[in-house]
């Protein structure tokens, strides 16, 4: 029985967000570009702790985000953008 609920329950979840991604639809190619840009202007960054460009080095975050968070985002923002530049 439990099973059951969870199988409707998740049905609900998956019905409820297509309703909601086909209500923003005339919007969603602004929102890519927008999310496209943060991740983008997060990987290169002038600030003092995150980007390529930041000015702390020598910390344990500072290798991670050198290494994995900037490149992620680099490659995400670029993904979105390009999705995003597809699509009008």
């Amino acid at each position: 029985m439990e099973t059951i609920a969870i199988i409707l329950l998740l049905s609900f979840i998956g019905l409820a967000a297509l309703y909601w991604y086909w209500a923003i639809t005339p919007y969603d190619v602004l929102l890519d570009f927008a999310v496209g840009g943060v991740l983008v202007l997060r990987a290169v960054g002038k600030f003092k702790s995150v980007g390529f460009f930041k000015r702390v080095n020598g910390s344990k975050f500072a290798t991670y985000d050198s290494r994995l968070f900037s490149p992620f985002c680099l490659l995400a923002g670029r993904a979105f953008l390009v999705l995003a530049a597809g699509r009008i």
